[in-house]
């Protein structure tokens, strides 16, 4: 939605399902061609995770209510 202002939470989990990185952020989608976040493969513990699957569930809510979630898998690999 354009000129909205929304909260986009994203997490990424390893296939035990534990939790690795999770970011919450505000933002404002000023053209609706989207926003972006960025992750740079470092965990919580401050160390890289390792190459493998993981899977990222984005939570994105306007005005405190849930809009859109979605998951999917991704492979991290060398740098």
């Amino acid at each position: 939605r354009p000129q909205v202002w929304m909260n986009a939470e994203l997490r990424v989990y390893d296939l035990s399902g534990r939790l690795q990185w999770q970011s919450n952020q505000s933002m404002i989608n000023k053209d609706n061609h989207g926003e972006r976040i960025e992750w740079n493969y470092i965990g919580m513990n401050g160390l890289r995770i390792e190459n493998g699957l993981y899977i990222c569930h984005l939570i994105v809510q306007t005005n405190g209510k849930e809009e859109a979630v979605i998951s999917r898998k991704i492979v991290v690999g060398a740098k």
